[in-house]
């Protein structure tokens, strides 16, 4: 992974540490409009299993109410650089994704209850498998959250809270 060092800031021409931290993104982010980084939002995502084909490194997720719902993330054409020991129970708590000639280089960073791992692997592109039910109670709760917001009558705010509880209660069984 690419670490914002005191030697990196020396090296740099820059004059305030904004402007520090901005090349610095720029450098871990490019330009930020690859579509495979809003793939990428699986911070504090729990590893259920780790399984590899032929040509694929597939990660799968348990169910957090409160996350991305993604239930499956299949790396394609995988080669792996560095495989700490990426097992079940393990948290994603870091991402980077590198563009490259032949693809992308992904960084991710994960927390055991032992140490940090760390998972380096060559693709050219990812795959999202999504719990389509959660996805679908989230941005109802989205909605009623913005209207609940916008809402002036008292009472009709109150059946919107207890509606947005209702949903909330169903999403944490799935």
């Amino acid at each position: 992974m690419r670490f914002f060092t005191k030697d990196w800031y020396r090296n740099c021409t820059v004059q305030t540490i904004q402007d520090a931290a901005d090349a610095y993104r720029t450098c871990v982010d490019g330009d930020g409009a690859d579509p495979l980084r809003q793939e990428l939002l699986l911070h504090d995502e729990t590893v259920e299993s780790v399984t590899t084909s032929k040509t694929d490194l597939c990660i799968a997720f348990c169910h957090n109410p409160c996350g991305a719902n993604v239930t499956q993330l299949t790396l394609t054409d995988a080669t792996v650089l560095k495989n700490d020991g990426i097992a079940a129970g393990d948290v994603w708590i870091y991402d980077e994704l590198y563009r490259r000639a032949d693809g992308y280089e992904l960084h991710i960073l994960f927390w055991s209850e032992k140490a940090l791992k760390e998972l380096t692997v060559r693709i050219t592109g990812i795959r999202c498998t999504y719990n389509e039910q959660a996805l679908a109670i989230q941005r109802k709760m989205q909605t009623l959250f913005e209207a609940e917001k916008q809402e002036t009558d008292p009472t009709r705010q109150r059946e919107l809270e207890a509606e947005f509880l209702r949903l909330a209660k169903q999403l944490k069984t799935l």
